[in-house]
């Protein structure tokens, strides 16, 4: 007994001794790659992003394929299953004008397998169909997000002033079971899913104007007619072309099998008012349903292999299955200049890991291609072991204008809380307590830039006096604004409220894409440091989600936006929509339900609220930043979200067996960052 359990804690030792060297050797080589590090890796780390006005080699070229002589290639094994006679020829499955995409750098070949990282299958969700792989609505950004490019959509037409929208599609697409893809798939979803109360119990003012609900009519097979009561300048970027890319592409053919207005009774079977089909009731007893829009949205999740895509890849093994893997669709609908039918990649596998574990793999040469959960925190590691990892690391330019964006909540429930969070000269206090600089060479090795959430300087939004406003390192300003508000400090420097009761918050911090989230340590110990206690309160991202929409949070922290274009998604400018400005939720909700719900604002907040919809009423480029320059002022003198640092390129990491991938581009949500950059043109050369 005494051996054993002399074994054990001989065990337990060495178990110990064993981690606090690798803590050692981990210190170590953190420490060789800091600023005290190899003169390598410190030229690596001062590389400057391409500059993005002049041409950057890389980049895809959308062309038309016009007149051409229809001489079409497809991948060996299409090719196989049209000898076989179980697949029609390419020429057949292509339509009357595919798209073209010139590769930056070669064209094909064919084959290989792109392995692709998640850290569950909601985000394999998130990355595939949330267009962040393949990019296919009506329209597309361009790799910079300068401009919209055609897609499905060959070309549009605004009409009265932004009211009228005529957009034409391309002809003779195919759905990935071969069948076509239409107006009429449009209109189904119009008038079936968007305007059918029972599918869609609130509709987006995304397709609203006025409070009116769009007009959407069929011009003829291959034109539909979108007519609003008001003007949507907006319209085409942020709808088409971002928020809203792909909600018109439901499959007609397939969807109305499970949509009550499709179901037609068996043969001899009569109906009373209102009763459904015998074999339609059967299909929702199967899966324990009692209403048919449950079995229409479980037809229409992305889990299911059967419903057919317009994607580059389709689904083949859906979860549980480990990897879920896509497949090439053989109807996809482009080409590159020589006419070999695209994606030239054959699968598209994701394995699921943790965020360390995925890291791991990046460093050892396990990943073809992948910006996703590269955060900038492993970017030392990332840059060391480049040779050994046969990968090079790249700089894209970051859409987001802040890394960490921090929002008190203007909506607390609690009243004393919302008193002190309304009050501007807390939140400048705040910021004003922040010594960004030490942040920025502490976690980023000084290659961030210290900033307020506001329009890029690449941006004809930029506004040089929001981005520096209380960005300086002034405790003592911060103490006499806090002074000011009337609030008290006690001898050991804790300030205490309104009630009495020390001042004591929760910063709600969950893994951001940026990894901005490593510097919320940071910002609390500064502002404890100010004498306002602050925790961390590090979640998981589903209960993350829950404390903000309960209004629950007394701070909230996610990264910025695209601040190159902040039109197009203002989060951090005003309260834009539920669940993306966490500064004021029930603000976003009014403003989103346009007065339906949520609490009505006052004051600033409202004014930024009605400079925005005028904006989204006007199409001239040059009145929209003029209106925007009051946004940003009012912005600049409330401070309604507190920016810490941005600029920070983002790392993709890009093995060297991966091509047609670019040096660099944008990369933000808002353009489906890599979608952006053609990944039905990548080539994977690594094997399978």
């Amino acid at each position: 007994m005494k051996q054993t359990l002399m074994r054990f804690i001989l065990g337990v030792v060495g178990v110990s001794v064993g981690l606090f060297c690798l803590v050692e050797v981990l210190a170590y080589v953190t420490w060789s790659l800091s600023n005290m590090g190899d003169r390598a890796f410190q030229e690596a780390l001062q590389r400057e992003v391409v500059d993005r006005e002049r041409d950057v080699i890389g980049h895809h070229r959308v062309l038309e394929w016009n007149d051409r002589l229809r001489d079409f290639h497809e991948a060996p094994e299409l090719a196989e299953r049209v000898e076989a006679g179980t697949l029609e020829p390419v020429e057949q499955r292509l339509p009357k004008d595919p798209l073209v995409i010139d590769p930056p750098q070669q064209r094909g070949p064919y084959g290989g397998d792109w392995m692709r990282y998640a850290v569950g299958v909601g985000d394999v969700n998130s990355v595939f169909f949330g267009g962040r792989l393949t990019y296919d609505g009506l329209v597309r950004w361009c790799p910079m997000g300068e401009k919209i490019l055609p897609n499905l959509a060959r070309d549009w037409e605004v009409k009265e002033s932004g009211r009228i929208y005529i957009i034409y599609l391309r002809e003779g697409v195919r759905w990935s079971d071969g069948e076509p893809f239409t107006a009429d798939d449009i209109v189904f979803w119009y008038e079936h899913v968007l305007l059918n109360e029972e599918i869609t119990s609130t509709i987006n003012r995304e397709w609203k104007a006025g409070g009116e609900v769009m007009d959407l009519t069929k011009v003829d097979d291959y034109t539909i007619r979108i007519a609003f009561a008001e003007p949507r300048s907006l319209f085409i970027e942020r709808t088409l072309g971002s928020r809203f890319f792909d909600a018109m592409l439901v499959p007609r053919h397939y969807m109305k099998q499970f949509h009550a207005d499709f179901a037609r009774p068996e043969p001899g079977e009569e109906l009373k008012e209102g009763e459904l089909p015998r074999w339609f009731r059967r299909e929702m007893e199967e899966r324990n349903y009692h209403r048919w829009p449950q079995l229409y949205s479980y037809m229409d999740r992305w889990q299911n292999p059967d419903k057919p895509t317009l994607k580059a890849w389709k689904l083949h093994r859906p979860p549980p299955s480990r990897p879920v893997v896509f497949v090439r669709n053989p109807y996809y609908w482009k080409v590159d200049p020589d006419g070999r039918q695209l994606p030239y990649i054959d699968r598209v596998s994701f394995h699921i890991f943790e965020l360390e574990i995925i890291a791991m793999r990046a460093i050892q040469g396990l990943m073809p291609m992948q910006k996703r959960h590269i955060r900038f925190d492993r970017y030392a590691l990332l840059m060391e072991n480049q040779g050994v990892g046969n990968y090079e690391v790249r700089q894209w330019i970051a859409g987001s204008g802040n890394d960490l964006a921090i929002a008190p909540n203007l909506n607390h429930q609690d009243p004393a809380t919302r008193e002190l969070m309304r009050d501007p000269r807390f939140r400048k206090a705040l910021s004003l307590a922040l010594d960004r600089e030490m942040i920025n060479q502490a976690r980023y090795y000084g290659q961030a830039q210290p900033r307020q959430v506001a329009a890029s300087e690449r941006s004809p939004f930029y506004d040089p006096e929001y981005e520096s406003a209380y960005i300086e390192y002034d405790p003592e300003r911060a103490i006499e604004l806090l002074a000011e508000i009337g609030l008290e400090r006690r001898r050991d420097g804790r300030w205490l409220g309104k009630d009495g009761r020390p001042l004591r918050f929760q910063i709600d911090v969950t893994n951001t894409p940026s990894g901005g989230d490593v510097l919320v340590d940071l910002v609390a110990d500064a502002w404890t440091a100010l004498g306002v206690r602050a925790d961390v309160n590090r979640l998981a991202r589903p209960l993350f989600t829950q404390r903000r929409a309960g209004r629950l949070h007394d701070f909230h922290v996610w990264e910025g936006e695209w601040e190159d274009n902040p039109i197009i998604q203002p989060r951090w400018h005003m309260p834009y929509y539920p669940g993306a400005s966490p500064f004021a939720e029930e603000y976003a909700l009014w403003f989103h339900t346009d007065g339906e719900s949520g609490t009505e604002p006052s004051g600033d907040i409202r004014r930024v609220i009605e400079r925005y919809r005028e904006i989204e009423q006007e199409l001239d480029r040059q009145k929209q930043i003029e209106m925007f320059a009051e946004i940003s002022r009012l912005n600049r003198e409330n401070l309604w979200v507190i920016g810490v640092l941005g600029k920070a390129p983002t790392p993709v990491v890009v093995h060297n067996h991966m091509r047609n991938v670019p040096d660099v581009a944008l990369s933000t949500w808002e353009v489906r960052s890599p979608a952006n950059t053609a990944t039905e043109v990548y080539v994977w050369e690594g094997g399978n």
